[in-house]
């Protein structure tokens, strides 16, 4: 589901983090370094080159937004 708003992730961003070794696999995760989150996609008045799940950028997660929220995620049962 893509432009609907981007979603928050778990991670922070510090912008050396994307230079080292640890930052070259499948999805890294930052914990440290910054005070500010890393949300993810495109919102639902965007131009299509941000409506994408790696189009990331950042923003500090006390400010609210319109067109920043989350996804709830559930596992399927077995």
């Amino acid at each position: 589901m893509h432009g609907n708003v981007y979603e928050w992730c778990a991670d922070v961003y510090n912008q050396s983090f994307y230079g080292t070794p640890e930052a070259a696999g499948l999805d890294p995760v930052c914990t440290s370094g910054s005070e500010s989150q890393v949300w993810r996609g495109g919102a639902f008045y965007d131009l299509h080159d941000f409506v994408r799940c790696a189009c990331r950028s950042w923003y500090y997660p006390e400010v609210r937004v319109l067109n920043i929220g989350f996804r709830v995620v559930a596992s399927p049962p077995p």
